[in-house]
């Protein structure tokens, strides 16, 4: 798992990637091509999360590691089962947007809904102390739509903390319970079968996401049968998708759009160092629900190790 305290740390790994990717981004066969949308020849994946946990940049994850041809949706989008959709992302059962949600297991316009998707799942997880926070920053941009644009401004601390006190402890039983809630589906439906987290943070850092992003290129490939990038082309993909497109870690001034691979890089408002304030008491109660949901993977879902691993990360990173 990342080193929290190298984690967004190392520039000149970006800069080396960046300068060697110019014939990636001359290559037809591997080049992200927004304008090669294909039909998706099987069923798309489930791939939910909680809000602020990384549903936007995995989309463009997913699209790079089809070279364009396929992207990710909003479940509750009419497009979800249409064209080359390959991801629906969902909150269900936690954060239900809208009656055109899909139930997992049961909708009126797909009965069962399980029919539609495939059988194993993608689900996005990230630390609970950011991924709370991430929420409320969204909901504060969108409720600020008409005079920022999304992802580019944190909130005032003051309306920060007044969110903090109103919604935490609804929140982070929120975020375990959907946890639980979709290895409840993986363990009891028959239809399901496995459940692979996607770490954000693992994701994000240089030395392990173009690795993750290997494995869902596997995972899209092996078991949706979809023609992905070549393996060698997945660290310049991980870089264009996640570094530069989704801007997560850097800036260019000219965006490296003729390929030179020459990308002024600097840090963006999306990567702010800065870090949510809890109270001592919401820290031991993140900590205490982690302990608590380690032990009823352990008692329950004792085949889910990295699962357990990734909370015991969490556990780690919120103690220091």
């Amino acid at each position: 798992l990342p080193d929290p305290k190298t984690v967004l740390t190392k520039p000149n790994q970006f800069v080396s990637l960046g300068s060697s990717c110019s014939d990636f981004d001359r290559s037809p066969v591997v080049r992200i091509d927004n304008s090669r949308e294909e039909n998706l020849p099987s069923k798309p994946f489930w791939a939910p999360a909680y809000p602020g946990s990384g549903s936007e940049m995995f989309r463009i994850v997913v699209k790079a590691i089809t070279g364009g041809a396929y992207r990710g949706e909003d479940v509750y989008s009419r497009w979800c089962h249409k064209g080359s959709v390959i991801t629906c992302k969902t909150h269900f059962p936690t954060h239900v947007l809208g009656n055109g949600e899909l139930h997992p297991l049961d909708d009126k316009r797909h009965n069962p809904a399980s029919e539609k998707f495939q059988p194993n799942i993608m689900f996005l997880i990230r630390n609970p102390s950011r991924a709370l926070a991430s929420y409320a920053n969204y909901i504060y941009e969108t409720k600020n739509r008409d005079k920022i644009s999304p992802h580019s401004t944190q909130m005032p601390e003051s309306q920060w903390l007044r969110w903090r006190d109103e919604y935490f402890l609804r929140e982070i039983r929120v975020w375990c319970d959907q946890i639980i809630y979709w290895l409840s589906i993986t363990r009891h439906h028959f239809y399901y079968g496995g459940i692979k987290f996607i770490q954000f943070e693992k994701m994000l850092d240089p030395g392990t996401g173009p690795t993750l992003m290997q494995e869902v290129s596997d995972i899209i490939t092996l078991e949706g049968g979809i023609d992905v990038i070549p393996a060698e082309a997945i660290p310049c993909a991980w870089y264009r998708s996640v570094v530069q497109q989704h801007n997560f870690f850097a800036g260019s001034s000219k965006n490296d759009r003729d390929g030179s691979g020459k990308i002024e890089l600097g840090y963006t408002k999306r990567v702010s160092n800065y870090v949510p304030n809890y109270s001592k008491e919401q820290k031991n109660i993140i900590n205490t629900s982690l302990v608590n949901l380690c032990n009823i993977i352990s008692s329950k879902y004792p085949e889910e190790e990295e699962l357990y691993e990734i909370l015991q990360y969490y556990q780690t990173i919120n103690s220091t």
